[in-house]
């Protein structure tokens, strides 16, 4: 049976070591493949980036290197990493790569993006009071000083790349089929509409809806959930 890549993209401040503890209860068919960012986890000699699309364009680089041509392959992003895997559908789609499969986890509609309120990220209080959206979880994790100290500026970098990111209305959409996937106590997705996400996939393709038990960090609490749905879309 051919194998198929599954590119992960990880949420602000995260690395590729949260997919890993999937690979044992991924189908056989499918072949995890983290992307690791740069500044955290085998990365983390290197600066962080602080631009989208020099992100992006890193990010590009290191998936293309990874691909053969026909290489079967799909992408799966969280939170920053949905909007990071939407974005690589379409420069990878220019480059003649076609994904199969996107799983879009924890995130509204891209579009929203232009309308999010930017907050100064100096602040360390107006950077800890944005965290709160996320859950109590990252908060309490947060009051660790050590901890805080290695991670809040990973956070920050991402958030300012975040806030680097104008969402450009793209000429086709995606001709693949989605599966989109919220924990249904997700505070910092509460206030969007996510049936939005229906106008950026192609009436040709399936899109999906799948809702799990928990908070913004489903995907750390309840990956089983998360792994059993990709083995059920694409394995």
């Amino acid at each position: 049976m051919k194998k198929i890549k599954l590119f992960c993209l990880p949420y602000a401040g995260g690395s590729s070591t949260m997919f890993m503890k999937w690979k044992t209860k991924l189908s056989s068919r499918i072949e995890l493949t983290p992307i690791e960012l740069s500044g955290r986890g085998s990365r983390i000699n290197e600066e962080c980036f602080n631009n989208f699309d020099c992100m992006m364009d890193d990010i590009v680089y290191n998936v293309v290197r990874k691909l053969d041509q026909g290489t079967q392959f799909s992408l799966l992003g969280h939170s920053m990493g949905c909007l990071l895997a939407f974005e690589l559908y379409y420069r990878l789609k220019d480059l003649g790569y076609s994904a199969t499969h996107v799983f879009l986890l924890g995130n509204h509609a891209p579009h929203e993006m232009n309308n999010e309120k930017k907050i100064d990220l100096f602040s360390e209080e107006a950077l800890l009071n944005k965290l709160t959206a996320y859950g109590e979880e990252i908060c309490m994790i947060m009051e660790d000083e050590e901890i805080k100290a290695f991670f809040l500026p990973i956070i920050r970098s991402d958030f300012e790349v975040l806030q680097s990111y104008k969402y450009r209305k793209y000429r086709k959409k995606i001709e693949c089929e989605c599966t989109i996937i919220n924990g249904n106590k997700d505070l910092s997705i509460a206030d969007y509409n996510l049936d939005d996400w229906r106008d950026y996939i192609s009436s040709s393709c399936c899109c999906y809806f799948e809702t799990i038990p928990g908070g913004h960090f489903f995907v750390q609490d309840k990956y089983e959930d998360v792994v059993n749905i990709v083995n059920k879309r694409i394995g």
